[in-house]
């Protein structure tokens, strides 16, 4: 096998009379043509395929990229609105990362960062010889007049504000106490933090290459969601994703309706695990929970089974052929409203009753359906479009105890992805942990 220094070689030192030039000169085109294939593919659709792979948990829409029509760009064949003959970025998140790739490179090379020593816990007014390498290791998180600051042992408000900006920027609890998982995060090395960048930059060659220009984002490991339009965020909310038992899919689909004051179906796995033993401990326990049991007729009609007619502790998965669901209301756990993107998972947007849980710095609390915090602003956004759906009767619809479907106008791109490091829009590295083990897949 020849490299490219071999074959250059032999062409440039073939004489111009020499037919034997021309062959080698072939040869080298088609190398160089054939490594331009191999290296855009890499470059701009990932060094993977992740859905060849069976470990890795990504179904969001292919990124299509057609490298003939790239290399056509390059040599000015044709136009693109891709930046092909500049070989930059598809995504400008991509282009964020690999720039902070190459600051973490820089501390990899002097050093790395300096471990902290165990301790229970750190806070401001505290004095120890550790706060000494805590002030080290923040450095790059202090206010800007106290970077050069004299060492100290002494826990002050300088490295508060430090530690409680590391904290937010790792999706912790911004309490400014440095122990527990702080402590641990503080602790990893510079080379996983490399290898995350690395690896969620691999994720964005896997988006595809031109999202929609109106579209709905969630990225399940900040706890996220964002309402994109036209390459401006217009809304944002926390979010509720699946607990790591029931994690929240990776994939993409298009959101096309919206239920007000919907009934909970009970999905089979939470009927048999959970609801009906439950019910053959307590057989009020179904009525206590506003549930009814329903036999489908079709064209959306259904019949009401009582619920006491049915020998619970005989039921099985095979022969049970009815469906449970919650009837509208206060603690109905889809809250007074959900948004459907029709997809094999079952899973969708909804409101809550449970509030209070969006206050968590971690909320992975769901069965895999995804909780926003703003329902009714959601609401408000997908039907502006809509006028007869304005706020009041938005709120009517969601307080009425009726289920009552509304199509969207037009359908919205949704995509569920699984980024566990970003750089935002004031250049602020983020990292959050891995969820659900998809980075060690």
């Amino acid at each position: 096998i020849k490299d490219f220094g071999q074959m250059y070689e032999e062409y440039s030192n073939t004489p111009k009379d020499d037919p034997a030039r021309k062959d080698r000169k072939a040869e080298l085109d088609i190398a160089l043509t054939a490594t331009y294939f191999i290296y855009s593919r890499d470059f701009y659709k990932g060094t993977i395929d992740p859905r060849e792979v069976e470990s890795i948990q990504w179904k969001v829409k292919k990124n299509k990229f057609k490298p003939i029509k790239a290399l056509q760009t390059i040599l000015k064949e044709r136009e693109s609105r891709y930046p092909y003959y500049q070989f930059a970025p598809l995504h400008e998140d991509y282009g964020k990362l690999r720039n902070a790739l190459g600051e973490l490179r820089k501390i990899q090379k002097a050093g790395g960062w300096p471990a902290i020593k165990d301790v229970k816990s750190l806070k401001k007014g505290d004095s120890s010889d550790v706060v000494i390498t805590l002030r080290k290791r923040l450095k790059d998180y202090m206010p800007a007049e106290a970077k050069n600051q004299a060492a100290s042992a002494v826990f002050d408000d300088n490295l508060d504000q430090a530690v409680k900006r590391f904290q937010v920027l790792h999706g912790l609890k911004a309490d400014g106490a440095v122990g527990g998982n702080t402590l641990r995060t503080l602790n990893v090395s510079v080379d996983e933090r490399i290898n995350q960048v690395i690896l969620n930059m691999e994720r964005w060659r896997w988006v595809p290459k031109r999202l929609p220009e109106q579209h709905i984002f969630v990225n399940i490991p900040e706890y996220h969601l964002y309402v994109v339009e036209n390459n401006k965020r217009v809304l944002d909310m926390k979010v509720i994703v699946g607990k790591t038992m029931n994690s929240t899919p990776v994939f993409s689909d298009k959101l096309e309706y919206i239920v007000f004051s919907p009934f909970w179906n009970v999905t089979e796995n939470i009927l048999f695990d959970e609801v009906i033993p439950a019910q053959i401990r307590n057989p009020n326990f179904m009525n206590s929970q506003d549930m009814e049991v329903v036999k489908d007729l079709g064209k959306n009609k259904v019949e009401i089974i009582p619920i006491e007619s049915i020998d619970w502790a005989s039921v099985s998965r095979e022969d049970f052929k009815y469906r449970v669901r919650q009837r509208p209301g206060k603690i109905n756990p889809l809250g007074h409203v959900k948004f459907i993107f029709p997809n094999s998972y079952d899973v969708y947007l909804h409101d809550t009753p449970n509030d209070y849980l969006f206050n968590q710095a971690e909320r992975g609390f769901s069965h895999g359906c995804i909780r926003i915090e703003k329902p009714l602003e959601m609401a408000k956004y997908l039907l502006r479009d809509k006028p007869e759906w304005n706020e009041s009767r938005i709120k009517q619809a969601m307080n009425a105890g009726t289920e009552q479907y509304v199509n969207l106008p037009e359908n919205v791109p949704v995509y569920i992805v699984y980024f566990t490091t970003w750089v935002d829009d004031q250049g602020n590295l983020h990292f959050r942990d891995d969820l659900y083990g998809h980075d060690k897949d």
